[in-house]
């Protein structure tokens, strides 16, 4: 019976331990820009993410390509988040569908899109295939970016 309790219960540990559910996606990332010359900067950008409950989360994003052209592209919205990863998909009606799955660790956002900068809303040239860096785990303020302008 001993060995049967142990047995389920590191079976369990291993099952919750190897899940990436246990992340916490909270905070503010960062793609910081390089420094250019001119002080013009290169490409760039920011994630905000807030956990609402376990499988929701609202998040805020912004990315722009920098120097010469500036283009970017963002978002707001709440969306699912699961196994580690939230899907954000984006369609025009009568147009190919978009989708940016950010899928998280402790420290970092990887970012893989699924369809071309126009498809997802983005400008010119802008595609979410970039990594930031997790600068803080508080909870951030969730904001358009274009209210900024």
């Amino acid at each position: 019976m001993r060995k049967s309790l142990n047995a389920f219960l590191l079976l369990s540990c291993l099952w919750a331990c190897s899940s990436n559910d246990t992340i916490n996606p909270t905070g503010s990332y960062v793609l910081k820009a390089k420094e250019l010359e001119g002080g013009e900067k290169g490409p760039h950008g920011e994630l905000q993410v807030k956990l609402l409950d376990k499988n929701t989360a609202a998040i805020s994003f912004f990315l722009t390509v920098g120097y010469p052209s500036y283009n970017s592209g963002s978002f707001v919205d709440t969306l699912t988040y699961q196994e580690g990863k939230i899907v954000y998909s984006y369609q025009e009606e009568g147009e190919p569908k978009c989708s940016v799955t950010f899928t998280f660790t402790d420290s970092q956002v990887s970012m893989k899109q699924a369809g071309s900068d126009m498809e997802c809303g983005f400008g010119n040239g802008v595609y979410a295939d970039v990594s930031m860096t997790k600068t803080s785990s508080g909870i951030p303020v969730i904001k358009d970016y274009w209210d900024q302008l």
